[in-house]
């Protein structure tokens, strides 16, 4: 009786697990030490644009966007062993950039002593690309402020100068933010 009752809890464990990886949001995978993908969920596949029978055939290799990338890589998980918050760039079934932040570990059997590389990642493509959107408006604006004709003095609530382009420097008699 006490088996049957340890056999069906296992089960009832093992499903919520099931559930918990293919339902999340992040793409979770296993891959071996020669690149081959043992294990994945779902989002992974959607993420990288592939199916599952497509997904089974690939290399971990072939995800990498650049060879540079795949070097970074390698070279950040064999010399850390765990990669935190780790951003790189992937490359889409279609070709296309992704960039990713995920959490990696470099893992060994004990057992085989086979090596693996477990982790989970999200897709942040949109958000780099609002950040990108962001850096080159802002160096938009500071082109425009520097090289208006017109004077440009910024000023805090308490009236300190915290920017003045160089038009209003000359025009005040000053050379730098630090003189005013």
């Amino acid at each position: 009786m006490k088996t049957h009752i340890e056999n069906s809890q296992s089960k009832k464990n093992e499903d919520r697990y099931h559930r918990f990886v293919e339902n999340n949001f992040a793409a979770i995978f296993r891959s071996k030490d020669n690149g081959s993908i043992v294990e994945y969920n779902q989002t992974m596949a959607d993420i990288l644009g592939y199916n599952s029978e497509e997904m089974n055939k690939i290399k971990v290799q072939d995800l990498y966007y650049s060879d540079y990338d795949k070097e970074n890589f390698f070279k950040d998980i064999k010399e850390n062993f765990f990669l935190k918050n780790y951003q790189m760039r992937m490359k889409r079934k279609d070709g296309n950039e992704i960039w990713t932040l995920g959490n990696m570990m470099l893992v060994k059997d004990e057992k085989t002593e086979e090596k693996f590389i477990e982790g989970m990642f999200i897709d942040i493509t949109k958000t780099k690309k609002i950040q990108q959107l962001l850096q080159e408006s802002e160096e938009n604006y500071k082109s425009l402020i520097e090289h208006t004709p017109d004077g440009i003095l910024i000023h805090d609530e308490n009236g300190e100068a915290i920017f003045a382009n160089n038009v209003m420097l000359k025009m005040i008699g000053f050379s730098s933010l630090a003189e005013v």
